[in-house]
């Protein structure tokens, strides 16, 4: 108890650690404001940190002279900036682009932020948008060719209503990043010619005026992109042209989100890459079968190790034995949530775990809002199997759970997680227990 006393006071955390839990704060200028007021020690530690302040969470309510006071207190360091004016999609910035106006107030604000942040790009590290394709509006000038030397992430994911054209493309083209390898662009119509995509390791493209062809003569055969994504629909191949076949031989990851069936089906014929070893797909179109979808991919990739799934329609009583005897090398799977439509996917994986030959290499499933009894049942037919070193983490938004077999547990409400040992206490490899985070 004595030696438990000594170490209850945060004050007498070594300097290293308190530093590091403040990291952990960068994003909550209320928390590190409340940092600041703590003592005087607290108050001077925090101000000779540059590196705390230097990740900037942007929305339309924030404080310009707050802002600034922040810019100024990350003297040198590298900034990542998170412009986050989603919430305005549903206000006043829901106006079509074709106006050519943005809200004054509105628009007068982000001005005067992005005249703030353009003063400092040289120190730019990472730059994320997100907000309504009016933004596009007001970002294009400030943007245009902006030499940002140390920008490395450059991602600008934009929202409009449904079925109406990409705004016009105009002189936009990205800041000018000697270092950036990483994009992701959603509605963001671009001079692709004057952008250079060959040494780019990252790549996600929502709707954009990229065409099939165009992506393939920036980036095929490039030895530096190792991960690729596609949201809500693929680069348009021109009627007049002949679709080429993209060849990546480093990429290792591959995202499809919100596709079809037709896409896929032009994914899986035109694209050559042997190599994935991570695949993350969110597919819900109803009323398409993707199973065969998944079966070619099972086979296409045989280095697969990763598998995220975020949802997927597939018909009722849907057979995917195929599917998951080729996921031979599969380590480790993700699935999020497990609506009605995704029953037929966890029902199969469920079923086949009493096969000692089924998915050899599995040793981690990672669920969100999935049943505790159905993981229950996944982890008892796993262990019958002979094979008791599966460790599933489970993600939950609401707790409704029972005292299964352990022999401690341990239910933290605030942040709705909870903590079970199984019968066996864990070794170092985490034999035999299920973590709930």
């Amino acid at each position: 108890m004595a030696v438990w006393s000594k170490i209850t006071n945060i004050s007498d955390l070594p300097l290293e650690l308190l530093t590091e839990i403040w990291k952990l704060l960068k994003y909550s200028p209320r928390t590190l404001g409340r940092i600041l007021q703590v003592s005087k020690d607290w108050h001077n530690m925090a101000l000779g940190m540059p590196g705390l302040w230097g990740a900037l969470y942007i929305t339309e309510d924030t404080n310009l002279d707050l802002l600034k006071t922040w810019i100024g207190r990350s003297q040198q360091t590298g900034l990542f900036i998170c412009l986050d004016y989603q919430r305005a999609a549903n206000s006043h910035w829901m106006i079509t682009w074709q106006s050519e106006v943005a809200p004054p107030n509105y628009a007068e604000r982000f001005i005067r932020v992005m005249e703030c942040l353009v003063a400092c790009a040289d120190r730019w590290v990472h730059l994320e948008v997100f907000g309504p394709d009016t933004l596009y509006l007001l970002l294009r000038e400030p943007l245009a060719s902006l030499q940002a030397p140390r920008l490395t992430l450059l991602s600008i994911i934009l929202d409009g209503p449904p079925d109406t054209p990409l705004p016009p493309v105009g002189n936009f083209v990205p800041p000018n990043g000697v270092a950036l390898c990483s994009i992701e662009f959603t509605r963001v119509p671009l001079r692709w010619e004057l952008f250079p995509l060959a040494p780019l390791t990252h790549l996600t493209l929502g709707p954009t005026n990229l065409g099939w062809n165009d992506l393939v003569h920036g980036v095929n055969h490039s030895p530096f992109l190792v991960s690729l994504g596609f949201v809500g629909g693929l680069p348009t191949s021109r009627a007049s042209e002949e679709t080429l076949a993209l060849d990546l031989p480093s990429l290792t990851s591959l995202s499809l989100a919100r596709l079809v069936v037709h896409d896929l089906g032009l994914l899986n014929t035109y694209l050559a890459t042997p190599q994935i070893m991570s695949l993350a797909l969110a597919l819900p179109d109803e009323g398409s079968d993707f199973a065969p979808f998944l079966e070619q991919l099972s086979i296409r990739f045989p280095r697969l190790s990763h598998l995220a799934i975020d949802d997927i329609w597939l018909q009722p009583d849907t057979s995917l034995h195929t599917f998951f005897l080729q996921l031979t090398t599969v380590t480790d799977i993700v699935l999020r949530g497990l609506p009605r439509h995704m029953r037929p996917f966890w029902d199969a994986l469920v079923h086949h775990m009493g096969d000692q030959h089924f998915l050899p290499a599995l040793e981690c499933i990672t669920v969100v809002d999935i049943p505790i009894l159905d993981i229950q049942d996944l982890v008892e037919l796993r262990r019958q199997a002979g094979n008791a070193s599966l460790c599933v983490t489970v993600h939950v938004s609401s707790l409704l759970i029972r005292r299964w077999n352990t022999s401690a547990w341990l239910v933290d409400n605030t942040r709705s997680t909870v903590l079970i040992e199984g019968p066996k206490k864990p070794s170092v490899q985490g034999t035999g227990f299920l973590h709930l985070l």
